[in-house]
């Protein structure tokens, strides 16, 4: 019972999950994240129940996807020293590590040098 200028008013709430089967039909296809189509997770609903967002638009933006793929190879304490002494190709040689790691250790030096 809501009181809305001076008027009260019944409003009935619908969940529209409620509905939902609690099995999949016969035949429905999974998603790739194992949620059949169409329904939200518990969790979700419940996010999507308690959100402050004063701009709702009833579907919350996806967490951003952190990167994936190889670690970066850290720059070894000695490699200033190394390379003022060693040519590009003897440092790849040394390190046992490809062109781009040596120029991205390169670059890092003169970011170094210049802050």
């Amino acid at each position: 019972m809501v009181k809305i200028n001076g008027v009260k008013v019944q409003t009935e709430g619908r969940k529209p999950w409620a509905d939902a089967p609690p099995e999949p039909i016969p035949g429905q296809r999974r998603k790739r994240n194992g949620i059949y189509p169409g329904w939200d997770s518990p969790e979700k609903i419940q996010q999507c129940l308690h959100c402050t967002n004063p701009d709702c638009s009833g579907r919350c933006p996806s967490k951003s996807r952190k990167k994936v793929g190889r670690p970066r190879i850290p720059m070894p304490e000695d490699f200033p020293e190394k390379e003022k002494r060693l040519r590009y190709h003897e440092l790849i040689d040394h390190y046992g590590v490809n062109t781009t790691v040596i120029t991205r250790w390169k670059k890092e030096l003169r970011g170094k040098g210049e802050k």
